[in-house]
């Protein structure tokens, strides 16, 4: 039973954190938080925690004013998804973009600005099937039912490349993801009017899937 709960201990722990990280930025005890509710749910919000009820109107995330298209979508999963503001799926609503099939190239997801940004860091959450069952048991009915391994949804390999007037003025490659929320960081702070992530392979799953996507000029 203790190591049950583990997990809703450590969502508390890494909210109390954060809490706590914040008086320190604001020099000022637990009780001086109490105006800066809506900052402290919107910084969780950012490293992928799920409030109900709460959405991402993050004002320095560049994505949300993106036009945003794709290769190809599944009816209920459009590309539009990525920027909602919800990165999980709730009850009977779709909030990601799930491409329809998947093509020899891959499949790719763009964000184009109305003006260049800045872009220190891209956030991407990908679907690790959070519905899968994992329990610790000893029934080996419960054990057979798990899924054992990285979700086959999970991207495995994808790139992000950067693009000002058409040129190429950033790129990164990831192989081998087995993480949900992926945060890529550009030393250099390119400005960039269009950014392109191609997915290449995930872990089995014959579509490709983004829940969320974010761009900051800020590498923190």
């Amino acid at each position: 039973a203790s190591t049950r709960v583990m997990g809703t201990c450590a969502v508390g722990g890494q909210a109390a954190g954060t809490a706590a990280a914040m008086c320190i930025h604001k020099n000022c005890l637990p009780r001086g938080l109490s105006g800066a509710m809506d900052q402290l749910q919107q910084k969780l919000l950012r490293d992928d925690c799920f409030i109900p009820g709460i959405k991402n109107h993050d004002p320095d995330d560049h994505a949300r004013t993106a036009d945003i298209t794709a290769s190809s979508n599944l009816h209920n999963s459009p590309p539009e998804a990525v920027i909602n503001g919800i990165s999980r799926n709730c009850e009977n609503t779709v909030n990601c973009w799930e491409s329809n099939g998947f093509a020899k190239e891959g499949e790719w997801i763009s964000l184009v600005f109305k003006a260049p940004v800045q872009v220190g860091q891209v956030r991407l959450t990908f679907d690790s099937n959070l519905n899968r069952p994992l329990k610790i048991t000893l029934s080996s009915k419960r054990m057979a039912e798990e899924q054992v391994g990285v979700p086959a949804e999970l991207v495995k390999n994808y790139q992000v490349s950067l693009f000002l007037g058409g040129e190429a003025v950033g790129h990164c490659a990831v192989t081998d993801n087995f993480q949900r929320l992926n945060v890529l960081r550009f030393e250099d702070k390119p400005l960039c009017d269009r950014i392109l992530v191609r997915i290449t392979a995930t872990n089995g799953y014959p579509n490709a899937k983004i829940f969320e996507i974010r761009v900051y000029d800020s590498l923190e």
